[in-house]
């Protein structure tokens, strides 16, 4: 699905020359190949159990990986966050003009979208869908933020007197 979403983001000019932001439900090697493949930039959260991470010690630095016969190449990018833990980013953009800490920005910069999207998923059950066919399913999504959109004004307004 995911795969889909990035093809038609893609072959509508959505995404190209953009960076990617995935979550860590995301990473694969399939999935970077994939990425690279289309020509895309991406930065993506990876679980401190993906194989690839548990041997670097380095905050940042390249890391190898070997795919359909071929030897590829990714930047690994650890961040430390207040409560002692590390997140593990992953991208492809190697130039160093971009630093540790402006990846970490970057990837905060979602956070946002994430907070809404659970506020969406357990106030207006954005997942829940009434119907299967695309245009239905589209339809009730704008129908859920046009609902939270609302609600939002609605609680910003002063109280009428």
């Amino acid at each position: 699905m995911a795969k889909q979403h990035i093809n038609e983001l893609h072959n509508k000019n959505f995404i190209n020359n953009s960076i990617v932001i995935f979550g860590r439900d995301y990473p694969s090697y399939d999935m970077f190949d994939y990425l690279n493949e289309k020509g895309l930039f991406f930065l993506m959260r990876v679980s401190s159990s993906f194989k690839m991470i548990q041997a670097i010690s380095s905050e940042d630095c390249a890391f190898e990986y070997k795919s359909k016969g071929e030897l590829k190449k990714l930047r690994v990018i650890k961040i430390k966050l207040s409560d002692d833990t590390t997140e593990i980013l992953v991208t492809n953009i190697f130039d160093e003009i971009i630093t540790h800490h402006q990846f970490k920005e970057l990837y905060f910069l979602r956070w946002g979208v994430e907070c809404k999207y659970k506020e969406l998923k357990s106030s207006i059950e954005i997942e829940e869908f009434f119907g299967t066919k695309p245009i239905a399913i589209e339809q009730d999504f704008y129908a859920s933020i046009y609902v939270s959109t609302l609600h939002h004004l609605l609680r910003k307004m002063p109280m009428l007197r």
